[in-house]
């Protein structure tokens, strides 16, 4: 879900019996008598969640389960075929999003 806030918030965050985890922050600045803001994506997950299941719920949000199939069968093709570049890259793009989740998954929750 795409969310904004005025201010930056903490990647992992408990919110009740929900943990916040968040990515993606871009500063948007203030426009005439809007204020600056930020604008992040974020999965609500319950606070005893596993990190596998933390990485499914952020890769979740970016990609359906059919998309990812298709992604990894057609990064296979493009082994085959040096002709399908563009594979390869959205297969990269996909590869960095499951990369950033692990990362998301073992940060610790802010205080």
């Amino acid at each position: 879900m795409i969310c904004e806030s005025h201010e930056r918030l903490p990647d992992v965050q408990m919110i009740g019996k929900k943990k916040a985890v968040r990515w993606g922050f871009q500063y948007i600045e203030a426009e005439g008598d809007r204020p600056g803001r930020w604008i992040y994506n974020e999965v609500m997950v319950p606070a005893e969640t596993s990190r596998d299941e933390i990485i499914d719920a952020i890769i979740g949000a970016q990609y359906s389960k059919s998309a990812e199939l298709a992604l990894i069968n057609n990064k296979l093709a493009s082994l085959a075929d040096a002709k399908l570049t563009k594979y390869a890259e959205e297969y990269t793009t996909y590869y960095n999003a499951r990369i950033s989740a692990k990362a998301l998954a073992d940060t610790p929750v802010a205080k």
